[in-house]
């Protein structure tokens, strides 16, 4: 994506999350059960739907998610807009290769549907830079990391978007 169009895209989100109109969620994948790297990495798949176990009445379509990796390789690797509300719903058939377990393909689940916005895989924001920054030591993914979905205050959601544009080298 054009560095214009990067700028634009966080500016746009910014408005939003500042304007209230967004809340920003983090959605964290496991790569022990799923495939977050080819998934993110995968141009094809425009659209996927994430879990949601928490949260269930706040998070909400227009709401803005970042894909999170946990573990060693942990972090954000991807932007995203939540296009519905959690329903009831399948992975869609291009991502169910991502699951590395049989038994976690094709059940019907409380989720979200999303579109990719900005795919950080090869810009991503590693787990450890954003626990160097004091101002984020008590966002929820570090305060209580096991889960699947996370809120991120208007504050955090500034510091990460400032890192966004950093990796694609804007002001």
């Amino acid at each position: 994506m054009p560095e214009k169009d990067v700028e634009k895209l966080i500016a746009c989100l910014d408005v939003r999350v500042d304007s209230g109109q967004s809340r920003v969620w983090i959605f964290q994948a496991n790569p022990d059960r799923f495939d977050v790297l080819k998934a993110v990495s995968c141009e094809e798949l425009e659209e996927d739907v994430w879990l949601v176990t928490r949260y269930q009445k706040q998070i909400h379509a227009g709401d803005v998610g970042l894909i999170w990796m946990a573990e060693k390789w942990g972090g954000i690797y991807a932007v995203v807009d939540i296009i519905s509300n959690p329903e009831l719903m399948v992975d869609p058939e291009a991502s169910t290769t991502f699951w590395r377990f049989y038994k976690d393909r094709g059940r019907s689940r409380l989720r979200v549907r999303y579109k990719y916005v900005l795919r950080l895989f090869r810009n991503h924001i590693p787990r450890e830079e954003l626990e160097d920054i004091t101002e984020l030591e008590n966002m929820a993914i570090f305060v209580q990391p096991r889960g699947t979905n996370f809120p991120v205050s208007k504050n955090e959601w500034k510091i990460i978007s400032g890192l966004i544009r950093s990796k694609f080298n804007l002001k």
